[in-house]
């Protein structure tokens, strides 16, 4: 991940509506409602914040670690946050906790940013740093569903993963294989959260 967001920032909500309406917003509501009630979370890649209200709203007791590679999303996200929301961000993209212990991780379309080779390794880094196993919620595109999917779907995914490539250095030329690679290491623990979605799968492990 990299500071290439900062050209973004400003815009990305624009841009993600534009695109896919209210869609990503929706799925990652409906992902929300099965985070824990109490306790600690981590979010990596929480953008600009726009969820932080809403996650305030159903889990208004959690101690929230908010890593996000880019400054300019940070500042956004810090003033979406609601007052009384207990919120330590973090600028970072090495993924370090800096010694914060959490209960669960939530990654919101942030997998979909590296390689396939690269997403196990990244949940083994945040695991790595607590001393007791963090249960994962993630959400974000998947694979199989847009490639056996409409031919719109297709369509703007693919534009949007060059539009990525141009503005932000985005490496990827498709999508990873996110849950295919959740589902190899993981599946013993793995939980499927329907979120009701053509283009994007939840899952807990």
């Amino acid at each position: 991940m990299s500071n290439s967001f900062d050209f973004i920032a400003p815009y990305y909500q624009f841009l993600s509506k534009a695109m896919y309406g209210s869609a990503i917003i929706e799925a990652q509501k409906k992902a929300i409602v099965h985070l824990p009630e109490n306790g600690n979370l981590v979010i990596i890649g929480g953008g600009d914040g726009t969820l932080l209200p809403y996650l305030y709203k159903k889990k208004p007791s959690l101690e929230i670690l908010y890593i996000e590679s880019s400054g300019k999303m940070i500042e956004l996200a810090q003033h979406n946050q609601k007052k009384g929301q207990n919120i330590k961000f973090r600028l970072t993209d090495d993924f370090s906790l800096d010694g914060f212990q959490t209960d669960a991780i939530f990654a919101p379309f942030v997998l979909d940013m590296f390689r396939n080779s690269e997403i196990t390794e990244v949940i083994n880094t945040i695991n790595s740093q607590c001393k007791k196993r963090p249960k994962w919620f993630v959400v974000d595109f998947d694979h199989n569903k847009v490639l056996y999917g409409t031919w719109y779907n297709k369509l703007r995914t693919t534009l949007s993963i060059y539009f990525f490539r141009i503005t932000t250095g985005y490496q990827p030329k498709k999508l990873p294989l996110i849950f295919e690679a959740i589902r190899l290491h993981y599946h013993k623990s793995l939980k499927t959260i329907d979120i009701e979605s053509k283009m994007f799968s939840c899952v807990s492990f």
